[in-house]
């Protein structure tokens, strides 16, 4: 419950009422509940530091930033808002600096054997008074702030085996793992949303994350996709989100793309794999179900239009409407492939982000030798032992 007096009420008489049922009421309500799960994931970067000076304000073209609303100013006004902008651009820092400079090299000049002395003796007091208040905030953000476990990324292209592999390492091996797709009930591409129940709102699911990231224990390893911002139309959690991205293990799948073509198969081919079940033959699978699935992988290779050009898109949707589902894989594959590797490799995540930002972590590819098909438990069992023999930054 939210955690108001009705909430309470309410929490009394259901625990009073219905026997075997427990119910909780959110101390200070849902709105420090989402505080809560905002701050979890807060961290302090390694190595971060502050810039006390501003960047020039000015446009390319040498005036002054012009703001909403600029047009109804007076001229006194359009003044004083040039002044307060020039002092804060790079030509009101040089003049500060400069003014500074001038002062300290007078007082210099000025000072003789004892102010030496003295200052140096300030000096080193000042030092160990800012040592001291650095330790005393770091005591209190670790007192604050809970650090979680180590993040281990595991990422590959689209037919990995990704998700089976993080069940192998939960359900087999005994690994901690958030299970990002499973949460939003999609698969994180253009098809993701084939197959799974309806997604949870963005609220929902970031309270679902944070609960299972609040239940692991922060002295292991926990196991995550590799994952843009959203899964779906649900974002990840900001916080969380960051530390995947600055995560010291990233272990990339390296699986053969005849492999993860079967991969594919069995997870998005309903008729196969119906038929393959025994759930359903040819001659009797409903043809709501297939004409729902059909429409489905349909809409969801339309969306690519704009990516991959309507020839090539037309050429998929022949192939899925023919049954060549191997084929539909291996095409999208070609696409999915160049995508990813923009990704795992972007410190921030987007194949369409600009810039040339690299991750902070060393890559470690994870190849399993002489897989003739897919083998979630000893991809699993690969990757446990990569991660044991691969240097990590501290």
């Amino acid at each position: 419950w939210r955690g108001g007096m009705r909430s309470c009420a309410l929490a009394f008489l259901v625990q009073t009422r219905i026997p075997g049922l427990t119910v909780y009421v959110l101390k200070d309500g849902y709105k420090s509940f989402r505080k809560w799960q905002y701050n979890l994931y807060c961290y302090l970067p390694v190595n971060a530091s502050y810039s006390d000076s501003y960047g020039d304000l000015a446009s390319s073209n040498g005036g002054l930033c012009h703001r909403k609303g600029s047009k109804n100013l007076s001229q006194k006004q359009r003044l004083k808002r040039a002044a307060r902008e020039a002092s804060a651009s790079g030509i009101g820092i040089a003049k500060r600096e400069a003014a500074i400079a001038k002062v300290r090299a007078r007082d210099e000049n000025a000072m003789d054997v004892d102010g030496v002395a003295a200052a140096a003796e300030q000096e080193a007091q000042r030092k160990a008074d800012a040592a001291s208040a650095r330790a005393e905030a770091e005591a209190e953000w670790v007192n604050t702030f809970n650090q979680g476990p180590r993040i281990a990324i595991i990422g590959g292209p689209s037919g990995s085996g990704k998700t089976r592999v993080l069940h192998a390492l939960r359900d087999i091996l005994g690994e901690q793992i958030i299970d990002l797709e499973g949460e939003a009930n999609h698969s994180g591409s253009a098809f993701g949303f084939v197959g799974h129940a309806p997604q949870p709102t963005p609220q929902q699911y970031t309270n679902n994350i944070a609960m299972q990231w609040n239940s692991l224990d922060p002295q292991r390893w926990v196991f995550i996709e590799d994952e843009g911002p959203n899964v779906g139309r649900v974002n990840l959690p900001v916080g969380l989100y960051r530390k995947m991205r600055t995560a010291s293990a990233v272990l990339k799948l390296d699986i053969p793309k005849d492999i993860r073509v079967e991969v594919l198969r069995e997870d998005y081919a309903l008729p196969e794999k119906e038929m393959k079940e025994g759930s359903c033959k040819i001659d009797t699978c409903t043809d709501q179900t297939l004409s729902e699935w059909l429409g489905n992988m349909i809409e969801a290779t339309r969306t690519l239009e704009k990516r991959i050009g309507q020839a090539r898109m037309n050429v998929m949707i022949a192939m899925l409407r023919g049954g060549r589902y191997a084929e539909f894989a291996s095409a999208a594959l070609g696409y999915y492939d160049d995508l990813y590797e923009k990704h795992i490799a972007n410190e921030h995540g987007s194949a369409n982000m600009k810039g040339s930002g690299e991750r902070a972590a060393t890559i470690s590819t994870v190849t399993v030798d002489n897989m003739e098909r897919f083998d979630a438990e000893a991809v699993a069992r690969q990757v446990l032992m990569t991660l044991t023999l691969k240097p990590l930054k501290k």
